[in-house]
């Protein structure tokens, strides 16, 4: 498993965010295999949707695909469906809250772990407090109401309705880091 933002040095982030939401078909086949969840219309309506939605945003590209980034990026995609799914039965029994915390639990120790290790952390006030910021916003918040979504409507339409974050994806590539979308 390769964290998410180490991709970027091997390919644009919008295009592996792009990759990376794969992940809602992913889920809802794994749901209708799994037994969990029934192929009805309207879930394969809104995945068919959601798809052709993420296609017409691939059908661009920085114009250069880095291979190893891509499979880096659908990496994150099938970690990202075992998580969602081994999540859905977790969110029946655990307030979001309580599972956020287990799970940013984890991450702070394993990530702390590794950076120790490799002498990765340093840091000053600046750095903690924009680490924070992000932890707070960008990581805790988003999986807390996820775990809220997925509890109440299950895997499969908890994942074809996240199919919204790659457009803030590549709009917030564009602007901050100045990426554009161009033929591939």
């Amino acid at each position: 498993f390769v964290p998410f933002g180490d991709i970027a040095a091997f390919t644009a982030l919008s295009l592996a965010s792009l990759i990376l939401y794969t992940s809602p078909a992913l889920v809802t086949v794994g749901a209708f295999a799994l037994g969990r969840e029934r192929a009805t219309r309207r879930k394969l309506a809104a995945l068919a949707l959601a798809s052709g939605g993420a296609a017409l945003v691939i059908g661009g590209g920085t114009g250069v695909i880095d291979w190893s980034g891509a499979a880096m990026a659908f990496g994150c995609a099938i970690f990202y469906t075992g998580f969602i799914l081994a999540s859905d039965r977790v969110a029946e029994t655990t307030s979001p809250l309580s599972f956020t915390a287990s799970v940013a639990t984890g991450a702070a120790v394993g990530f702390t772990a590794v950076a120790l290790l490799t002498g990765g952390i340093q840091a000053n006030g600046e750095g903690v407090m924009w680490v924070a910021l992000i932890a707070s916003v960008s990581t805790v918040l988003p999986i807390v109401l996820f775990m809220a979504g997925l509890a109440r409507i299950g895997a499969s339409t908890a994942s074809i309705a996240s199919t919204v974050e790659p457009v803030f994806t590549v709009a917030l590539a564009w602007i901050v880091l100045g990426e554009a979308l161009g033929p591939l």
